[in-house]
């Protein structure tokens, strides 16, 4: 689980503010990322998938399902992260996970988060077409036509 915590910390940009890794998983279940339970011993205990599914879907704000969102269970944050390809279909939730296949569910969640971060965001149409507006394409076009070269386009 430390390892867990290190790559939530990462992710986020928070690593520095936590020297230590106790303090590093007490940031993570202070943030609701993950919930530790009194008798867990963070740095020892190994990640399950259901741990890991459950920390990478709340980290990065990706989809739940209806009985995830409910209840909170592993159980349910695995089928959420079948379903959004940060785990093989059939996964147990007490599945424990070697460092690589933890990246990975992370990887993927990051990428999920950033896609998601950029959708519904207003896109220049005319940008294509070296402008960014009608009238910048327009006066290209007719500077164009008298002179008989191509225009420059805008470098950004």
């Amino acid at each position: 689980m430390r390892d867990l915590c290190d790559i939530v910390l990462i992710q986020r940009g928070e690593l520095e503010k936590y020297p230590q890794a106790a303090s590093r998983c007490e940031a993570v279940a202070a943030q609701k990322i993950y919930e530790f339970s009194k008798g867990d011993i963070p740095l020892i205990m190994p990640v399950t998938a259901g741990a890991a599914s459950k920390a990478a879907i709340n980290a990065h704000g990706l989809e739940k399902s209806f009985m995830f969102a409910l209840t909170g269970l592993e159980w349910y944050a695995v089928q959420s992260a079948e379903h959004l390809g940060l785990v093989k279909a059939r996964t147990a939730h007490y599945k424990k996970l070697s460092g690589e296949e933890l990246l990975a569910i992370f990887e993927i969640a990051f990428d999920q988060a950033e896609a998601k971060s950029k959708w519904q965001k207003p896109v220049n149409p005319y940008e294509p077409f070296g402008g960014n507006s009608y009238e910048e394409i327009n006066k290209a076009y007719e500077k164009m036509t008298e002179t008989g070269k191509e225009p420059t386009k805008n470098k950004k």
